[in-house]
């Protein structure tokens, strides 16, 4: 499900609060649902060159190539390099501290 989007982000005026409404969007066009963000954003020490860190559930039957069409689509919108992580996909050993982290948009 490749669509265009128009409203992007200047690179250094990325905020947690710019980022929500366009990250929301994205998410909601592939039926991704409990977007949370973890990382620097959520800590709100985030630079320039940060990645944004999200942590989705994703829907039944959703193919990687879907996945990687979602990590491009708000990529492009929000013009940096975004990391997807599927929630049942987490990792043991960072299981606890994503979880500490991670506010839900």
């Amino acid at each position: 499900m490749r669509t265009r989007h128009t409203t992007t982000v200047r690179r250094s005026q990325l905020s947690f609060a710019k980022l929500r409404p366009i990250v929301l969007r994205v998410a909601r066009e592939y039926g991704v649902s409990n977007v949370r963000i973890f990382g620097s954003f959520a800590r709100g020490d985030q630079r320039k060159t940060s990645d944004v860190d999200l942590l989705v559930d994703l829907p039944d039957g959703m193919s990687l190539l879907d996945l990687s069409g979602l990590k491009i689509d708000l990529e492009e919108a929000l013009r940096r390099r975004v990391d997807v992580v599927p929630a049942r996909a987490i990792k043991t050993a960072l299981r606890d501290s994503i979880l500490s982290e991670a506010r839900p948009l």
